[in-house]
């Protein structure tokens, strides 16, 4: 019966052991992914971080306050999670951004002007390559300022493999290398498009814009938004395609009560990056969408909040 006091005792012992040695090993494979993180996304070594999480459950990493060094300049992170990140698979999601860059510090002058008072960005990407099938499904790449807008971009690539993605990361900053420039526009030349989706959502921003031009043109706000559109509309002729009516539907509707906007294409064959090239060229110079419209089977589309 003495022995069972030492028993508990060391059953305890045990636990406590096991639950550190867990907590070791926690802490070391988050401490690599930030490392790996650094590492694969050409930051310098004067990066830091004040804390750093590791779930063996469902293996996301969680750092909290990020300070990220490049060439460019340096930016703050709030927090920074980290679902996955391999060769083939990346899911990050980043909270709270800020840089010191001059393109930050414009939008951030810019949104003050709004009376946005604090202003942070969050980013997020999601994307997987498939090396059997040469697939590259960008699931959503996003941007967002909270309170005002966020922006969204998904997409699905056939015809891009490990090599390709080598060959992309080898050209970076390495000036006129035509060898590997032509050889790149040549594996090109193999991409297609399957689909593409753009998404616009207001959270506010809109209003404020508008509230601002109408203080500075001395109207209010709702006959501001009757001049919008008014001219909008009517910039619309009869003969306009459909793509082109529902383009400016989606747009004032928008304006008018926010929401999101939803560029989509699916094409009733994989386009070509080469001819997806030729057609946006032709469009540009002729100022005439509609074949660039049928080839990529786009559609728009407004939904509301």
């Amino acid at each position: 019966m003495k022995r069972a006091p030492l028993f508990i005792l060391g059953t305890i012992l045990l636990v406590l052991f096991a639950v550190g040695a867990v907590q070791v090993y926690a802490n070391k494979k988050a401490e690599e992914k930030v490392e790996e993180f650094f590492e694969r996304f050409g930051l310098e070594e004067k990066s830091t971080y004040r804390e750093v999480n590791y779930s063996l459950l469902s293996g996301t990493v969680e750092v909290s306050g990020l300070n990220l060094v490049t060439d460019e300049g340096s930016s703050h992170i709030d927090r920074l999670v980290i679902k996955k990140l391999t060769d083939t698979d990346i899911e990050v999601y980043a909270f709270g951004m800020r840089g010191e860059d001059k393109d930050f510090r414009k939008l951030e002058e810019q949104l003050r002007a709004l009376g946005y008072d604090d202003v942070r960005m969050n980013t997020y990407v999601s994307l997987s390559l498939y090396e059997d099938t040469k697939e590259l499904l960008v699931r959503k790449v996003g941007v967002e300022v909270p309170g005002a807008f966020r922006t969204e971009v998904s997409f699905k690539l056939t015809g891009i493999d490990r090599e390709f993605i080598n060959d992309l990361k080898e050209l970076e900053g390495e000036g006129d290398d035509r060898e590997k420039v032509a050889r790149i526009a040549n594996r090109l030349k193999r991409v297609y498009l399957n689909e593409l989706s753009l998404k616009l959502t207001d959270h506010g921003f809109m209003n404020r814009l508008l509230e601002k031009e109408a203080r500075d043109k001395k109207k209010s706000v709702e006959e501001l938004k009757r001049d919008i559109l008014r001219g909008i509309e009517n910039s619309i002729a009869e003969d306009s395609s459909e793509f082109e009516k529902t383009l400016v539907e989606g747009v004032s509707r928008l304006i008018e009560h926010g929401g999101t906007l939803v560029l989509e294409a699916h094409p009733r064959e994989p386009v070509s990056f080469e001819n997806l090239v030729l057609y946006t060229l032709m469009a540009l110079q002729t100022r005439d969408f509609s074949h660039f419209v049928k080839e990529l089977n786009l559609k728009v589309k407004h939904q509301e909040v």
